[in-house]
């Protein structure tokens, strides 16, 4: 299902999980009323289930835009393997910080992924270091 409202602007989402019905008011600022009026709003924008079942998805997706390593390649699939990568290595943190938490140790410094990558690139038999 494709729900469109308009906010501020128009907002369209997709789902195979919420409903449209019943509708809820929520509270808008109306430029001509000067003052806050209730609007109508469907279900499936104002519950949060977004929120609450996207599982970390952003949060993963927010630390491979953040740590993402600038090295670029000429292959079609360098980009695809990069990011295969890049989403390794911020999985690799959070169990990384996981793990330190259980054992009440500190988890090291912002410099994970680089050091990851320093890694991987200095091995032996590398093929992008050969």
């Amino acid at each position: 299902m494709v729900i469109r409202w308009m906010d501020n602007s128009e907002v369209t989402i997709a789902t195979n999980y919420d409903t449209i019905e019943p509708m809820v008011t929520v509270q808008r600022f109306s430029k001509e009323k000067k003052k806050k009026v209730g609007v109508p709003q469907p279900l499936a924008f104002n519950n949060n289930n977004y929120n609450r079942y996207m599982g970390g998805v952003d949060l993963h997706d927010n630390g491979v835009a953040n740590y993402r390593i600038g090295i670029r390649g000429k292959k079609w699939w360098w980009p695809l393997w990069v990011q295969c990568l890049d989403s390794a290595v911020v999985n690799a943190w959070k169990l990384h910080c996981i793990v330190a938490a259980s054992k009440k140790t500190k988890s090291g410094g912002g410099r994970y992924g680089s050091n990851v990558w320093i890694a991987l690139l200095s091995m032996p038999g590398n093929f992008i270091a050969s």
